[in-house]
C-alpha cells in the first residue's frame, strides 16, 4: 500500500519537527530570562516572593510544558500505523519529539530545582 503524502501531514510534520528542534533551547533560555528578571528585581528591592504566578517566573509550568510535549509524542506508540490513525510522517516526527521533550523535561526539572533551592548560609562558605 502506498502512502500519499498530503500538505496536512508535511503542516504536521514542519510544526512538529519545530517543537522538537526548539523545545531544550526555549527551555534553557526561559530559565536565563527569568533568573536575570529575578536577578535584577532583587538588585532594584523588588519582591520576588511566590505570591503570584508570572511567566518569567522559571516555576512549575516548565516541566508541565515539557512533559505535555512528551506526552504527545508518546501518541505514536498509542495509535498504530496499521489502524489508519497516524500517516508514516506524523508518525514518524511524533516518534522523534519524544527524545528531546523528554531531555527538556529532565532539563527543566534540574534547572527549576536548582532555582528554587535556599540560598546557601554565608557562614558555611567560609569556612
Amino acid at each position: 500500500m502506498a502512502w500519499n503524502s498530503s500538505s496536512a501531514d508535511n503542516i504536521w510534520f514542519y510544526l512538529i519537527a519545530f517543537v522538537a528542534l526548539a523545545i531544550v533551547p526555549v527551555m534553557i533560555i526561559w530559565w536565563d530570562i527569568a533568573r536575570l528578571e529575578n536577578n535584577r528585581r532583587r538588585k532594584a528591592g523588588i519582591p520576588t516572593g511566590d505570591s503570584r504566578w508570572h511567566f518569567l517566573r522559571y516555576g512549575p509550568t516548565a516541566p508541565l510544558i515539557s512533559a505535555v510535549i512528551f506526552m504527545c509524542g508518546l501518541q505514536v506508540f498509542i495509535f498504530r500505523l496499521e489502524d489508519g490513525g497516524l500517516s508514516p510522517t506524523v508518525a514518524v516526527s511524533l516518534a522523534f519529539m519524544t527524545v528531546p521533550a523528554l531531555i527538556a523535561f529532565m532539563v527543566s526539572m534540574i534547572l527549576w530545582s536548582y532555582s528554587n533551592a535556599p540560598p546557601r548560609s554565608k557562614s558555611r562558605s567560609q569556612h
